[in-house]
């Protein structure tokens, strides 16, 4: 059963669940929900595929419109400037905050493209190890070339953020937050608040000079910076989800009404 709804108290830039097919699905499960919660997954798949089938696909739809869901709040969290945060285990500096919210981001967007294959491989009913499951599988077993082509859209978009992710998760790397040093910028973020933010060097004639900082202003550069591309990812990433669910539709009825057609109990609203 998907998650309850999140209030929205502010303007969602990635927002799924006012797609038809994504309100059609949800209010076709909502009976299952209600009358057939004591049936487990087996039962409903024996004796009313039908169902079943419904909420195995409303299971990976689900999926994919959180992760959308929770970019606009990794947008909210963005946009907090009031460091550092002070908790009972220590204090949170701007800089760790953004790293922290920078790895997040990474996998959330970057993992829309697999939850896009795994609803495909359900809606097609493939059957396959979901670990298995890749676009190459999925242009072999697929043969609506609207759906597929759709895929390898969603494959293409947010590459750069996905090689990103690769490149911090497997080898270690993370990119430059600032365009002067990102140790500078670490070391200011933990002074934050004791005094101006100055930064000490000793030139050559061995003379001690300092620089003042403008940490806002860096901070600022920074999330600019990474709002700004995974805004260009993340719109394209909707707009060919968008597009995958609607040409999902037809072949999800089709599909659902032989189940029915074999279904050992069949609701009046369920009828042809």
């Amino acid at each position: 059963m998907r998650e309850p709804e999140l209030s929205k108290d502010f303007v969602w830039r990635y927002d799924l669940e006012e797609e038809e097919f994504v309100r059609f699905i949800f209010s076709m499960a909502q009976p299952i929900h209600l009358w057939d919660a004591e049936c487990d997954y087996s039962e409903l798949l024996r004796d009313n595929p039908h169902r079943a089938y419904v909420i195995a696909i409303e299971n990976f739809m689900t999926v994919i419109v959180n992760r959308f869901k929770s970019l606009n709040l990794l947008d909210r969290m963005f946009a907090y400037d009031s460091f550092p945060i002070s908790t009972p285990e220590g204090s949170i500096f701007r800089y760790d905050w953004i790293r922290i919210l920078l790895d997040v981001l990474l996998s959330r967007l970057t993992s829309i493209r697999d939850c896009c294959f795994l609803f495909a491989a359900e809606l097609y009913e493939l059957g396959l190890d979901p670990r298995r499951v890749n676009l190459a599988i999925l242009e072999r077993s697929i043969g609506d070339k609207e759906v597929t082509v759709l895929l390898k859209g969603i494959t293409d978009a947010a590459r750069g953020i996905r090689d990103e992710r690769d490149r911090h998760l497997h080898r270690g790397e993370q990119r430059e937050l600032t365009d002067e040093s990102d140790q500078i910028f670490e070391l200011l973020s933990r002074s934050e608040g004791e005094s101006h933010p100055r930064f000490a060097f000793t030139k050559t004639d061995g003379t001690n000079h300092s620089v003042e900082m403008d940490l806002a202003q860096m901070h600022s550069k920074a999330i600019e910076k990474i709002r700004n591309e995974y805004h260009r990812e993340g719109d394209q990433l909707l707009k060919l989800t968008r597009e995958l669910f609607i040409a999902s539709g037809s072949e999800f009825e089709k599909r659902w009404a032989k189940k029915r057609d074999v279904a050992k109990c069949v609701r009046s609203w369920e009828g042809p």
